[in-house]
């Protein structure tokens, strides 16, 4: 993780993650319960955010692991 405090990382929303990520609202949540997904924060009784942080980090892996792939 980066040095940002818990304090000072940005929520976002789950549809603001849906336009990062061309994912369905099913693909993000199989994903998730996969374990290949960053876990989304409830911030209220039916509502959930991401951190920008992790949904970046995860990104920047993805990418890496497409470069990989395309070096092989």
């Amino acid at each position: 993780m980066s040095d940002i405090s818990q304090n000072q990382r940005l929520l976002i929303s789950k549809s603001a993650v849906l336009k990062q990520i061309p994912f369905s609202v099913a693909t993000m949540w199989r994903e998730i319960a996969a374990g290949r997904f960053p876990k989304p924060v409830p911030i209220a009784a039916r509502r959930v955010a991401f951190f920008q942080d992790e949904i970046d980090a995860w990104l920047a892996r993805r990418v890496v692991e497409c470069d990989a792939k395309a070096a092989a």
